[in-house]
């Protein structure tokens, strides 16, 4: 990573906050190679694509990126606990053990980018964070899916939430939704679920199914999940389950006046 040492009037504590932007609280989606931290930079244009960072304020009050972590959950340098700060447990190049100050960290969606976006909260801030806001849906107007068993929605793998933590203790909450037609008259019932990490798995807490015949009345399905998802990246996945014969789900059933079935919420980075 390279370093960029500009004069900072605003180091650690209140209003410090690492973001894609300038603005510490960018209400747009934003991809970028900078990250910032008050009036510092960090440029990331040398990280590896599907890794885990964290970023630490140094000595010189530069801001530094330490190794990528071992995978999505395990760090490869460990941090500790220092009176109020989490600092490096071993050096960073010439930064020397404990003299490193973590102040939050990126995943790289692609070589040398980052981003924060209603689908992907990949940057997270431990001074300052905050609750923002995150949403997918399905851009396909309608699909087929008949199986009893769970996937994500429409077979996509883009259709869940992503989001990464370097520390525990941050809530997620999303709700997810779909709308099913069977292919005859009689009526069978379709399924929604929220999978964390997984497409096979559901692990919404509260949900209710759907359930339709080739007609109106059609009562829509839906699930919520509502949790801490733990150290590192993780994905809130939107699933669905068939139930045999011939079921169609819809997106937005070409009616985006009056539809529009995905995953929505806040997570906190």
């Amino acid at each position: 990573m390279t370093l960029t040492r500009i004069p900072s009037n605003m180091l650690r504590g209140v209003g410090s906050r690492l973001s894609v932007s300038a603005d510490p609280y960018p209400e747009t989606d934003i991809a970028t190679s900078t990250l910032y931290y008050g009036d510092l930079t960090l440029d990331v244009s040398s990280a590896e694509a599907g890794k885990n960072y964290d970023v630490f304020l140094t000595p010189l009050h530069t801001l530094i990126a330490g190794p990528a972590w071992l995978n999505n959950t395990t760090r490869d340098l460990q941090v500790t606990a220092a009176g109020d700060k989490i600092v490096n447990a071993a050096p960073i190049g010439a930064i020397g053990t404990g003299t490193a100050e973590l102040i939050g960290g990126f995943r790289a969606h692609a070589a040398g980018q980052t981003r924060s976006t209603l689908q992907s909260r990949l940057v997270w801030s431990l001074y300052s964070p905050t609750l923002l806001p995150v949403c997918r849906t399905d851009p396909a107007d309608t699909w087929s899916y008949s199986a009893a068993s769970w996937r994500q929605a429409n077979g996509n793998a883009l259709n869940q939430i992503e989001v990464f933590n370097g520390v525990s203790g941050r809530m997620a909450r999303v709700d997810a939704s779909g709308y099913m037609t069977n292919g005859t008259g009689t009526v069978v019932a379709g399924f929604t679920g929220i999978g964390i990490d997984s497409s096979s798995v559901d692990s919404s807490q509260v949900k209710r199914p759907g359930a339709a015949s080739n007609v109106f009345p059609i009562l829509p399905s839906a699930a919520s999940y509502s949790g801490y998802l733990g150290l590192g990246y993780h994905e809130l996945r939107w699933l669905e389950r068939g139930n045999g014969g011939s079921q169609t789900w819809s997106g937005d059933s070409g009616q985006p006046v009056g539809y529009q079935t995905g995953i929505s919420g806040f997570v906190v980075v």
